[in-house]
């Protein structure tokens, strides 16, 4: 049995196509399927803690945090009144640095 989520998780339609690229990427690459669902389902997993703790990571600008699955950053906001967490960018850590909004 499960534990009901404290916050509901949303994605924002670029942490979207981020997924995506990030699939496309490890595919083209590897040429393996499962690799590539593999590195996806992973980012999914730890997105999936921020159900429970959104908290468990480090503030990133005035109200970005970012989660880290090595090599990947998943930057995300949260909104205490809606009780809601949204997934704005994943990327690569080696990529150019992401700047929050301000």
């Amino acid at each position: 049995m499960s534990q009901k989520p404290n916050y509901y998780v949303e994605h924002a339609p670029q942490a979207d196509l981020d997924m995506i690229g990030i699939f496309d990427y490890i595919h083209s690459k590897s040429r393996d399927l499962l690799t590539a669902l593999g590195v996806t389902r992973r980012i999914e997993k730890k997105i999936e803690i921020l159900e429970h703790n959104p908290h468990v990571s480090e503030l990133f600008g005035k109200d970005t945090y970012r989660l880290i699955e090595y090599p990947y950053l998943i930057f995300y906001t949260i909104n205490e009144e809606t009780k809601t967490v949204s997934v704005v960018h994943i990327r690569h850590g080696a990529e150019q640095e992401f700047l929050p909004r301000s």
